[in-house]
């Protein structure tokens, strides 16, 4: 687990050439990249949304720090 006011680097990944934003974009740094960075004083469930060139999206939810998780978008 991460306790509170620890950074943490959150990585998302595609094939593809297209955009990333993580939410809630308070306190993250990199908010509009694949590699956002964040420092979190609360527990914190993170939402990273990938749009490629065709306007298509994919939505993914980061669980609270402490948990065990594994998505691909």
């Amino acid at each position: 687990s991460v306790c509170p006011g620890t950074t943490v680097n959150l990585i998302a990944t595609s094939n593809g050439n297209g955009n990333f934003s993580w939410a809630p974009s308070a306190g993250v740094q990199n908010s509009n990249t694949a590699n956002a960075t964040v420092t979190p004083l609360v527990t914190t469930t993170y939402t990273v949304t990938y749009t490629d060139g065709c306007n298509l999206q994919a939505t993914t939810q980061v669980p609270p720090f402490g948990k065990s998780f594994g998505k691909n978008i």
